[in-house]
């Protein structure tokens, strides 16, 4: 497998729960992976940050790509895109109400080289210095960088639980997305 999947949770909040589901489903395609528990900061925006140092740390211990799932989510299908990809990163761009081009970054795929890792990094530089949640911060970082090679993730590999009329041509999904967050955070530490 030329892939890893990777995960974080906050401990012993209702995502210790969530990412059971997800891991369950990654052992039913047996697939590689590594689940990073670790402690809430104690703000939503705060925790979001640690995604990017998870994506980092296992791209430095892997010699594999990092395909990041969110905890939350639920692996529906084996998710053979990511098999042979040939670029630096594959995100999703959602036409929202907000953004006509919204990164959205529940399911990223990074390539182990130097530029995903730069990327990467510049990610965690930047939610270090700004309080926005890490989907707008590497929207910022991606959009900058006009020499990273982009494959378009497509939209059923980030299916949004909530999202029908914004994804209204999904077909089977092979991975969904169940917006915990939406149900948890309310301002809590999770």
């Amino acid at each position: 497998m030329a892939y890893i999947i990777v995960s974080a949770y906050t401990s012993n909040t209702p995502y210790e729960q969530e990412v059971k589901r997800l891991e369950k489903n990654i052992i039913k395609f047996n697939l590689p992976y590594k689940l990073h528990p670790y402690k809430s900061t104690g703000d939503w925006s705060k925790n979001t940050h640690i995604k990017a140092q998870a994506i980092l740390t296992s791209l430095l211990q892997q010699d594999k790509d990092v395909v990041w799932i969110d905890a939350d989510a639920s692996l529906v299908k084996n998710p053979v895109f990511f098999d042979d990809l040939d670029c630096d990163m594959s995100c999703h761009f959602l036409n929202s109400r907000w953004d006509p081009h919204e990164l959205i970054s529940g399911t990223l795929f990074f390539k182990n080289n130097d530029k995903a890792k730069k990327i990467v990094g510049d990610w965690i530089n930047l939610n270090s210095t700004n309080k926005e949640w890490d989907q707008k911060n590497l929207q910022k970082i991606v959009g900058a960088d006009k020499e990273l090679k982009i494959i378009p993730l497509p939209q059923e590999y980030i299916k949004i639980d909530g999202l029908g009329k914004q994804q209204p041509n999904m077909k089977d999904p092979f991975i969904v997305h169940h917006q915990a967050s939406r149900k948890l955070r309310n301002g809590k530490l999770l």
